[in-house]
């Protein structure tokens, strides 16, 4: 039995594998795990189907005529290949002509959430992501309020009351930029000594068990408004909290003066009656929280909407208090995240970059438009965005214009079968990792520390082995000055940055600080504690003043816009919806989990 824990989704829930003879032969929960307490969706032991199917790429694959035919080819002709043509393009066309996509995998992996620097040794200088798709207009949203854009608070579901779901389906999700792998639980406790009101206009698998608020879709920021606009009038909101730690109160109550629930009902299909009813509530109640996902980052007014819903935390008094809207404590976590939002800009048109990463919906006409800047090379990490991003036809004649595009994944998709190589990497059960990314939005803190389960399947290699390898042949032929190291390991880091995110005893339960050693002591993970000396959230706001910006004039613009747009429209409208048994567009390789997946109207 070898203890680990599954990357699919956020949640991290510990799994214990059966090996036998070398083979993975079964998946189930590990019971003895203390944050998931024996919990695991059916997308977990898939994994295990994943890992063994037939289809999957285990050999590097070169293309060798028409789209989709690949014959295999040794490692090192391929990385020479394409370390020669990266080379060239970069040389002769610079660092703007070479670009890479990373897919909605590759962020629940920790070693290639650290990789971005071996992408830029690479040459490679355009950064596209899924963000784009799914997150944006929350990462620009906390860019905005707190000054940092992966500044990302949770709602302290163990303690709330009354928790307001905006555009969420948790029971299917299992969260999202909310890392607590027994959230069906948690929701249940607060509907039994509380209420959970989903507001969605489908009626979801959440929204079906609790109380369920209709609302016209993409009308969320009107809602939001209006309930701020009762607890400016009523006076119910947080004053004192208002004017010691926020800037730009007055502005915003001034904005949404004139969007009573009256006039946001005809926007937003929820009675005026429902909109106070429902403001007087979250306001009155200590312990409340109002949290969003995807459903509200898609639409024509997604940042404001994510930003009205910040401010009804923060203006009712649910900000950094106990069962409210909290910033969690991250392990390796101590100092503000700045910066992350670049409102310079594109080729194509005022199109910002976040994170370091420019929106996706340009890629394909970066790669046809003739320019200096012109895409010309293009790699693509766990990534489907021929299928997964707008762009229609022109993903075709995009990709095929490229003088060089190779691809790391598991699989040949409707975007790598364009490539000139596919590289294949491991799935989960075949590196060793730590549940980074859940570290900033996690509930409860939590750490746990797994070995591979199994050695890499085929010639299968791990993502920042193949980049290091490459950015080694590439040093060899600029005559680099020393030739880069390629043996290390970016859990180096993330040990470094636990010994400095847990020093002097801030978490209880390890008064003498964390590292990886420690954790390999815990197979199946370890509670952290209440973080003892944890940084107060003013010490993680990145604004110079160390207070929330409630007005800026990104915000004041959006909520023009958004009056300006008033007049709703009788069209149908189309949304996505999650499914339990895939994660986005991945996950459809297993036949259990992709049968009875069919398109429903």
């Amino acid at each position: 039995m070898h203890v680990t824990f599954c990357r699919t989704c956020e949640a991290f829930c510990g799994m214990a594998a059966t090996v036998e003879g070398g083979r993975v032969t079964k998946i189930s929960p590990d019971r003895l795990n203390p944050f998931s307490t024996g919990h695991i969706c059916v997308k977990g032991p898939a994994i295990r189907q994943v890992a063994y199917d037939p289809d999957r790429i285990t050999r590097p694959l070169r293309r060798i005529g028409a789209p989709g035919e690949f014959e295999p080819v040794s490692w090192d002709d391929a990385l020479d290949d394409i370390a020669r043509r990266l080379t060239a393009i970069t040389t002769t066309h610079g660092k703007g002509a070479a670009a890479a996509y990373t897919g909605n995998p590759a962020a629940f992996v920790s070693q290639f959430m650290l990789a971005f620097g071996l992408l830029a040794d690479l040459g490679i200088s355009k950064y596209f992501s899924a963000s784009s798709q799914d997150a944006n207009p929350r990462l620009v949203a906390s860019w905005l309020l707190y000054g940092g854009a992966r500044r990302l608070p949770i709602p302290d579901l163990p303690r709330c009351d009354l928790l307001l779901i905006f555009g969420a389906n948790p029971f299917v999700s299992h969260g999202s930029i909310l890392t607590d792998p027994r959230i069906h639980e948690e929701l249940l406790g607060i509907g039994r000594r509380g209420r959970v009101v989903v507001i969605d206009p489908r009626r979801t698998e959440t929204a079906d068990r609790f109380e369920h608020l209709s609302i016209v879709p993409d009308t969320d920021a009107w809602l939001l408004a209006a309930m701020l606009q009762v607890i400016f009038e009523e006076e119910l909101a947080d004053v004192s909290f208002l004017d010691s730690s926020t800037n730009g109160w007055r502005e915003l109550r001034s904005a949404v003066a004139a969007i009573t629930p009256e006039r946001a009902a005809r926007a937003c299909g929820v009675s005026a009656e429902e909109i106070r009813s429902l403001a007087r509530a979250f306001s009155k109640t200590p312990h409340a929280a109002a949290y969003s996902r995807v459903g509200l980052c898609r639409g024509r007014f997604s940042t404001i909407a994510v930003v009205l819903l910040d401010a009804l935390n923060i203006v009712a008094g649910k900000f950094a208090r106990p069962g409210g809207w909290v910033f969690a404590d991250s392990p390796i976590d101590t100092a503000p995240h700045t910066g992350g939002y670049d409102p310079s800009r594109t080729r194509l048109g005022a199109l910002p970059t976040v994170i370091g990463k420019m929106p996706s919906i340009v890629l394909p006409q970066e790669m046809l438009l003739e320019g200096k800047e012109r895409i010309r090379a293009l790699a693509v990490i766990a990534g489907n965005p021929a299928l997964s991003t707008p762009g229609g036809a022109n993903w075709i004649a995009a990709l095929e214009s490229l003088d060089l595009h190779f691809s790391i994944d598991l699989y040949v998709n409707e975007t790598n079968r364009h490539a000139h190589y596919i590289l294949p990497t491991t799935t989960f059960l075949e590196r060793e990792d730590v549940p980074l990314l859940g570290w900033s939005h996690m509930v409860r803190p939590f750490a746990q520390y797994t070995d591979a389960v199994i050695p890499p399947l085929g010639e299968s290699r791990v993502e920042h082995e193949i980049l290091q390898d490459l950015r080694a042949r590439i040093g060899r032929m600029r005559a680099a000055a020393p030739e880069a190291q390629c043996d290390e390991n970016p859990l180096q880091t993330v040990d470094a940055l636990l010994a400095q995110g847990t020093r002097n005893g801030r978490f209880a339960n390890f008064p003498d600080g964390l590292s990886l050693d420690t954790l390999k002591q815990f197979p199946h993970g370890v509670m952290l504690g209440a973080a003892g000396d944890a940084d107060s959230w003013q010490q993680k706001v990145g604004h110079a003043d160390g207070r929330i910006a409630l007005w800026s004039q990104p915000i004041a613009a959006e909520l023009k816009r958004l009056l300006g747009a008033e007049a709703t429209s009788t069209s149908l409208r189309l949304i996505g919806r999650r499914e339990l048994r895939s994660i986005n567009s991945w996950m459809h390789h297993v036949k259990r989990l992709a049968r009875g997946q069919t398109p429903t109207l």
